[in-house]
């Protein structure tokens, strides 16, 4: 990233950030990261939209430049901060993105949007994501099973394995936001907008069968589409994936 790239940064609060400022686009994608990781996973994915899409890129705290902020165990906190985090930016129509954890957040923090009476995303993006996350088996505190679980869901980096430091702060954040999928929902309802819902056909941790149960929880449009991979087939289709979402949007 060039010093011009870096000056362009929008720092709309401790949430939420644009990395591309777009002041003439017409609609707003906001993605939020999964498990163990922070927006940084996404920044590659903002060049590759349209202009008329101007990317928001979400943060935990705990993580990026939130590293020094406490990390969050509890779902309702979680959401109840981005909900607040998006008044600074409702002025134009928006749509939600979130991969695994962050489809989870993105689903309950759509609720919590219709809840206070505030503006619903135009559409729903959910990314190896289930209904029924609290369901899913969860990898506890142990060092050796966190461990196996970051090498079979894949998508992390081999350099974090193989230095002590980053592993240690890694495997701090992942245990951390596992807590936040091992909550049920204070309340779950079908949200009043299309679910677009995206899978990997061999992921472990999220089947097929599972990603279909979203079409009960919107009272609108429903879509499923299955790639061919695991929990990270958005790292191999990326460029597909932003091409559909970009398509859905307009």
């Amino acid at each position: 990233m060039n010093s011009n790239t870096k000056s362009r940064i929008q720092r709309l609060n401790p949430w939420l950030y644009i990395p591309r400022p777009e002041p003439a686009a017409k609609k707003r994608l906001f993605i939020f990261h999964h498990a163990g990781a922070s927006s940084a996973a996404y920044y590659s994915w903002v060049p590759k939209f349209p202009a008329a899409v101007e990317v928001v890129l979400a943060d935990l705290p705990g993580r990026g430049t939130r590293f020094r902020e406490a990390l969050l165990t509890d779902t309702e906190e979680a959401v109840a901060g981005f909900r607040r985090a998006l008044e600074d930016c409702m002025d134009k129509p928006f749509s939600f993105f979130g991969h695994s954890l962050g489809g989870v957040i993105a689903y309950l923090l759509t609720i919590e949007q219709e809840r206070y009476g505030k503006c619903l995303p135009e559409q729903l993006f959910i990314s190896s994501a289930q209904p029924c996350w609290s369901e899913q088996r969860t990898e506890g505190s142990d060092r050796v099973a966190l461990i196996n679980y970051l090498r079979n869901m894949g998508g992390t980096p081999q350099i974090v394995f193989d230095t002590e430091e980053f592993l240690n702060l890694t495997l701090r954040v992942v245990q951390h936001d596992l807590k936040l999928l091992e909550r049920p929902a204070p309340e779950m309802r079908p949200v009043n907008c299309p679910i677009y819902a995206f899978v990997g056909d061999s992921d472990s941790s999220v089947s097929v069968e599972n990603a279909e149960y979203w079409r009960y929880w919107t009272t609108r449009l429903f879509e499923l589409r299955v790639f061919a991979g695991g929990h990270f087939f958005l790292n191999q289709y990326q460029d597909e994936l932003i091409r559909d979402i970009s398509r859905k949007m307009f």
